[in-house]
């Protein structure tokens, strides 16, 4: 997170932002579960599902998509490891890189939104 957040600090104008929507932490991040998305056209159908796990501090989601058309269904599959910080750990890292810190509760989608300024 420190290594993201410097290199974006060294592209920044005094003056400027990092925004960032933080992901989950390890206490609200949800594992043991499936879930499956569908969507669906005359002559597109996809559906997506995962699992998740915490794996050292990191979330990790299985995804698997089966996309079909008349022509042919075609299966793939992704691991998308993300990682998991606690509030504490944002804001030093934030403080670390350089970045006065500020943070709103809310942000875009309820889980909060870390706005970093370049002095």
């Amino acid at each position: 997170l420190f290594s993201s957040l410097r290199y974006m600090y060294n592209h920044l104008n005094p003056g400027g932002l990092v925004i960032i929507e933080p992901w989950f932490s390890k206490e609200n991040f949800r594992t043991g579960t499936i879930t499956a998305n569908h969507y669906e056209e005359p002559e597109l159908k996809i559906t997506w599902m995962y699992t998740s796990e915490i794996k050292n501090d990191m979330s990790v989601l299985d995804i698997n998509y089966l996309v079909g058309t008349p022509e042919e269904v075609t299966y793939f599959k992704e691991k998308h490891e993300i990682g998991l910080f606690d509030d504490a750990q944002y804001r030093k890292a934030f403080t670390d890189a350089g970045l006065e810190v500020y943070y709103d509760s809310v942000g875009l989608f309820g889980r909060g939104m870390y706005v970093g300024i370049k002095s």
